[in-house]
């Protein structure tokens, strides 16, 4: 098989789920559009300011340089997978062409996984990096969302429709946990896919230091992402209405970015407008100009789809050295961090 990153490499494709979840996004878009003045999103657009909405434009396309950097910590931390840092970048990017037309952005995360395990990480430990980085990055953006709650006031549809997600999200987790100790042979179960996985080996030979530095550096720099998108949404925003009260701005931003967390949605397509329509008004920001900062924002989406093509063409296997160095580069890891407890 090609290596992903190929031309000829097709591991995924486009599902009618994903599709059928597309079409509701994009029927949502349009019913928004239904119920505001179109011409009037069309002129804060033409009005816009693009000596701040370009830079700002090509700025989120740039951030995801950064969940690349993260991936490569996680990376070494979680697994000792070195992955070279142009390898990573041009995977990265290409990864998103799939994230961009999947629920959550899932699609990614499985480019990822399988382009590393054909690297000859193996499964666990490619899939094990990405995993702690999809943790880190929800508890990032939960904590941004829960604080920026207590700066915004929320109506209160939408703090009954955060509720019902969070809710259910903790009745998913708690049915989970349940089924583990009240199931017979579930915990069983479990630990022999964890065993096939190879899982069990991987958490054997990890110090235990090791995995918390790594998943609090990987929590830091998801921070990090996800506040740099905020600021440069921000900029988005005084591109389109000229001014705007940061502090209260920054905090609608970061509850109506948590769309992008939704299961059913496609990279948060229409309810991330929506809950924009609803939260920026809160602070000043007319809804006809909240809806053009949407669009402005999901030109972001487009130029980072279109770096992810352009990956796709011109990707190539990480150098050979690099994968001789992945196994010698864990075992002295494992070896210092021994040291180090003893």
């Amino acid at each position: 098989m090609a290596a992903p990153g190929r031309a000829k490499s097709r591991p995924f494709g486009l599902t009618l789920g994903t599709a059928l979840r597309l079409a509701f996004g994009l029927c949502a878009v349009v019913a928004l559009l239904l119920f505001f003045d179109v011409r009037s999103v069309a002129s804060a657009l033409s009005e816009a300011d693009w000596r701040l909405a370009a830079p700002a434009i090509v700025g989120l396309s740039a951030v995801q340089l950064l969940g690349a950097a993260a991936w490569v910590f996680l990376s070494s931390h979680l697994s000792g997978a070195v992955l070279s840092w142009r390898y990573a970048a041009r995977c990265y990017y290409a990864a998103q062409v799939l994230g961009s037309v999947t629920p959550a952005n899932i699609g990614a995360d499985a480019y990822r996984i399988h382009s590393a395990t054909k690297e000859s990480v193996g499964l666990e430990r490619a899939a094990v990096p990405v995993a702690g980085q999809r943790v880190t990055s929800y508890l990032a953006l939960l904590t941004l969302g829960a604080l920026a709650s207590c700066i915004v006031p929320l109506p209160d549809g939408f703090a009954l429709t955060m509720a019902t997600l969070v809710g259910a999200l903790i009745a998913l987790i708690g049915l989970g946990w349940g089924v583990l100790r009240l199931v017979p042979g579930a915990k069983q179960r479990a630990a022999q896919l964890a065993r096939r996985l190879g899982l069990t080996e991987l958490r054997a030979e990890m110090p235990r230091l090791r995995l918390l530095r790594g998943l609090t550096g990987g929590f830091a720099l998801a921070l990090l992402f996800h506040g740099i998108s905020l600021l440069l949404t921000y900029i988005l925003v005084l591109s389109v209405s000229g001014s705007a009260d940061t502090l209260p701005t920054l905090a609608s931003l970061a509850i109506a970015r948590l769309s992008i967390l939704l299961p059913f949605s496609v990279n948060g397509l229409g309810f991330q407008e929506g809950a924009l329509t609803i939260l920026l008004p809160q602070v000043g920001v007319a809804p006809e100009a909240a809806l053009a900062v949407s669009a402005l924002n999901r030109l972001g989406l487009l130029l980072t789809v279109g770096f992810g093509i352009w990956a796709m063409a011109i990707g190539k296997r990480p150098a050979s050295r690099e994968s001789e160095r992945r196994s010698t580069a864990w075992a002295n890891v494992v070896d210092a961090s021994t040291g180090e407890r003893a």
